[in-house]
């Protein structure tokens, strides 16, 4: 199985400080605004957040690849079935109710079926966001990896970061 680079950034993650025009696509929440800045301003990305892999451009696809080590042409990370709005949604729901603001990371095991087998954290704003999280994205159907075109076991980055107004 590949590993993640050391770094693990991925392109889809909340800004911190960082200039917010850069992030062209915005998930805004359908229920009443909290008192969180993830509430009020909702998740942004570079991502769609309600495409598939497949139907993401090139440059997308790259920025999904980029944390993890030499992928070649015919190579794809795991990915959420249906595109990562689902996942976002339950971290803004979560965040709102749970009022544990900070960097989350997790990282699951797909293997080349698609299924979740298991999740580790790497850094979490507290225990029950870290818990929520990793349920949910146990939870989630996965595009299987592809080494060389053909499935096989890999790993995917979610990394998400918040603060309060």
């Amino acid at each position: 199985m590949r590993f993640l680079v050391a770094t693990f950034f991925l392109c889809c993650a909340l800004p911190t400080v960082a200039g917010q025009a850069q992030y062209k696509y915005q998930l805004k929440s359908d229920w009443p605004l909290g008192s969180t800045r993830m509430q009020d301003s909702g998740a942004r990305s570079n991502i769609p957040f309600d495409k598939p892999y497949g139907e993401l451009s090139a440059e997308q696809q790259a920025r999904l690849k980029a944390p993890y080590e030499a992928m070649g042409e015919g190579d794809e990370p795991p990915y959420p079935l249906e595109g990562i709005k689902g996942v976002w949604t339950q971290l803004m729901k979560a965040s709102d109710y749970l009022r544990e603001y900070g960097e989350l990371r997790i990282v699951v095991d797909v293997d080349a079926a698609g299924k979740a087998t298991a999740a580790h954290v790497y850094s979490t704003p507290g225990k029950n966001t870290s818990d929520y999280m990793t349920a949910v994205l146990l939870r989630e159907r996965y595009k299987p990896a592809l080494c060389a075109g053909t499935p096989c076991a890999q790993q995917y980055l979610f990394t998400a970061q918040w603060s309060r107004k």
